[in-house]
């Protein structure tokens, strides 16, 4: 059952916030209403509450900033709908009727549109003085006064009582009036502090932009390159696409970040001093900035993995990809993608420098990190071992191991991943208060720590198919990887990375005899030391995040070749 209703909530939220079905729906009810209960007082009443709470509770539920504007719409389309419904003809109450209606509908072009865009400042960290403060819509208790008001206007014309109605809807728009005159003035004060900051990227004289467009939660995507592309020694700014993203990013990053939401506005960030724009991902709107063929499009990715997505022809858009060894250079040939070697270079992974080797050999209980993926966007990518990840978390514990769980950033966008992951998290929080263990897990791994401390503090991991795992082959430790109920032989051959892990199925029988040999003898030590080298690129440890700051000097300096 708990399932079931997380399933639920996990749609509904979903819709809520992609969509603008809930504020469409609502309006048109608001408006099916009065035509079904124009004569029918109580069920007008009863619709009215009904719509009423409904938007109350979109509201309630999502972001305030964007859902107050639709809110707000809902209840002048109804107030307007109610008072001109129970006006007779061209008297002076069917005017101000026809009015009022009038004015929700040009309310609504007004709140709609400008309620998402006023509540996001333009840019972070260019500014030297603080932008306006973001547009705070009216509160809680001024939603609660007008949901009352709205019942008052609707059954008031229901019952014959259109003066009323008629006096309680003017007042609610005169209200909203001074609302939307709040919007104007903020709109002035952003637009003023956009042109600053545009005068301020200008200033800076930047010589490479870095494109982001993700989902918030995947600010890591840009955070790890930050401290490499600084050390180029040159300015650069950091664009992204939505005010999630640039409030997830603001506070994790020192580096200048504008907001474009508008291919318009990516246009206007066109500077004669840029050579070239850095990706971090494939995204669709990427597109935004490769068709400008002046600028230098260089990918850099977030990850490397063999997932399919790590060898899309979307990459050969680019001028080049920096990739860390061959084996990149060989997943495209391995999923059919013709990809000409010169779009390649091979700079290593920067990222696994701070990675630490064993120096000696463990003694005690092991410590294992515990690393699945998440669901992926397409079905190709749903590799994620959480559905198992009870009973292999249970295998461990039973075997006195201490637990560092570190989810994918992105499983809480999945319900039922969601629902797996939290019952890990119960199960080590319970052992740990039984047994004294010491297990990393919550905000400690999820957030405190670094994907690099969570190596470092680990013996051995246990992942699924994602660039985690070519990342940790720098350390040289053991690994085992869940084959997400492929065949062994098809899981190695599609998956190459797997010939240097301790392979287990969802059936809980094989994790002992993978686990006892990652724990015990280890006998794949000398083929990851292999795959490092192939997955990695062949570099001496010292210096090795100077071979792609390096490479993305000389990158910076190339001509375009488009």
């Amino acid at each position: 059952m708990t399932r079931q209703t997380d399933r639920i909530a996990a749609l509904v939220t979903r819709v809520l916030t992609e969509t603008r079905w809930p504020s469409v729906i609502v309006d048109v009810l608001a408006l099916l209403a009065m035509a079904i209960f124009w004569n029918a007082p109580w069920a007008m009443t009863a619709a009215a509450i009904v719509i009423v709470a409904a938007t109350l509770a979109a509201l309630v539920w999502e972001d305030p900033p964007y859902w107050t504007g639709r809110f707000l719409t809902s209840h002048l389309i109804l107030l307007a709908a109610a008072v001109a419904m129970f006006t007779d003809g061209w008297s002076v109450v069917g005017i101000v009727g026809v009015v009022l209606v009038g004015g929700a509908v040009a309310t609504e072009g007004a709140l709609v549109r400008s309620m998402p865009s006023l509540d996001m400042t333009p840019s972070a960290n260019i500014l030297p003085v603080a932008v306006p403060r973001p547009l705070a819509g009216p509160s809680r208790f001024f939603h609660i006064l007008l949901s009352i008001a709205t019942v008052v206007a609707v059954a008031s014309a229901a019952f014959d009582l259109v003066w009323l109605a008629v006096v309680v809807a003017a007042i609610v728009l005169v209200v909203d009036g001074g609302y939307i005159a709040s919007l104007v003035r903020r709109s002035m004060q952003r637009d003023a502090s956009g042109k600053r900051a545009r005068a301020k990227v200008r200033e800076l004289g930047p010589v490479f932009y870095v494109h982001w467009d993700a989902p918030a939660e995947g600010h890591y995507q840009v955070t790890m390159w930050v401290p490499y592309l600084e050390r180029l020694g040159v300015p650069f700014v950091i664009i992204v696409r939505s005010r999630k993203q640039l409030d997830a990013l603001a506070s994790r990053v020192a580096a200048p970040v504008l907001l474009c939401v508008t291919a318009e506005e990516i246009e206007r960030s066109i500077l004669p001093s840029v050579r070239a724009v850095l990706f971090v991902n494939t995204a669709l709107r990427n597109a935004h900035y490769l068709r400008f063929n002046e600028l230098r499009a260089i990918q850099l990715n977030h990850g490397d993995s063999d997932k399919p997505a790590s060898a899309s022809r979307q990459f050969r858009a680019y001028d080049r990809n920096l990739v860390a060894g061959q084996a990149a250079v060989d997943r495209f040939a391995h999923y059919g993608v013709e990809m000409p070697r010169e779009l390649v270079r091979i700079v290593g992974r920067p990222q696994v420098e701070e990675v630490e080797r064993p120096t000696q050999p463990r003694t005690g209980a092991p410590t294992v990190l515990y690393a699945p993926t998440w669901a992926g966007f397409f079905t190709d990518s749903n590799l994620s071992s959480l559905p198992s990840g009870v009973a292999m978390v249970e295998d461990l514990l039973e075997r006195g191991c201490t637990i560092v769980f570190r989810p994918h950033a992105f499983t809480s966008r999945n319900a039922d991943l969601q629902a797996q992951a939290d019952r890990i998290r119960a199960l080590l929080a319970d052992d740990a208060r039984r047994t004294g263990r010491a297990h990393l897990f919550g905000a400690v791994a999820e957030s405190e720590m670094t994907v690099v401390d969570c190596f470092n503090a680990s013996d051995a991991m246990v992942a699924d198919v994602s660039s985690i795992v070519s990342d940790y082959l720098y350390s040289e430790k053991p690994f085992a990887m869940a084959s997400a109920g492929m065949p062994r032989t098809e899981f190695t051959a599609a998956y190459p990375v797997s010939q240097a892990a301790y392979v287990v199925d969802p059936d809980r029988s094989s994790f002992h005899a993978a686990f006892d040999a990652m724990l015990g003898d280890d006998p794949l030590r000398a083929e990851r030391v292999r795959l490092r080298r192939h997955y990695l690129g062949d570099f001496p440890a010292e210096g090795y995040s100077e071979v792609f700051v390096q490479a993305l000097r000389e990158e910076l300096a190339a001509e375009t070749t488009r």
